[in-house]
């Protein structure tokens, strides 16, 4: 890699650039930017973690290749411990959900209306679906939840704690507001 006329090598890259650069050249290569909307050998991509070493703001860039996938028509398959990811995945589903218009990916994502975004964001709402399972181990086995409504208020600590991602958070909170309240 070349950074202001110096060269930089491999072993000296961030584990985040290590991390993220096979991930971007796979992007690069699945979608192509001629007519051909995917390859046809491929239906499905698994990504290992795409957060890995990555920003949250560099993960929103993430999450927008990933619905450049879902518009070419392939399934993503996607193994995560990123609270980003899933707050997309909630949001999405609440999209859906209450019908909202495409629109509400611009805002989210903060982005213009252009040509492309139009097209990338055209029909993604209504004609995809995301669906978020949760792993578990119950007397000695390992069993899926479907946790897709990520519903802070469920009864079922699976989903209300989002597969476990959004504990700390959600304790911190309310611990936080416990004292709060009580200094007033």
């Amino acid at each position: 890699m070349e950074v202001e006329g110096m060269s930089v090598p491999f072993i000296t890259w961030s584990a985040g650039q290590k991390e993220f650069m096979p991930l971007l050249l796979g992007f690069y290569w699945l979608c192509p930017p001629s007519k051909v909307s995917r390859k046809d050998d491929f239906k499905y991509v698994v990504i290992e973690e795409p957060e890995m070493g990555l920003h949250p703001e560099a993960i929103k860039s993430v999450i927008l290749q990933l619905i450049d996938l879902l518009s070419r028509d392939y399934k993503v398959i996607i193994s995560t411990h990123s609270p980003v990811l899933l707050e997309f995945a909630w949001a999405f589903y609440f999209f859906k959900k209450s019908k909202v218009s495409d629109d509400a990916l611009f805002e989210l994502f903060e982005i213009s209306k252009t040509a492309g975004t139009k097209r990338l964001f055209e029909g993604i709402i209504s004609n995809k679906q995301i669906n978020t399972y949760y792993f578990d181990r119950q007397n000695e086995k390992v069993i899926t939840k479907n946790i897709s409504a990520l519903d802070a208020g469920s009864e079922d600590y699976a989903i209300s704690g989002w597969g476990g991602l959004s504990a700390f958070a959600g304790k911190a909170t309310d611990i936080v507001s416990k004292y709060f309240v009580d200094e007033k």
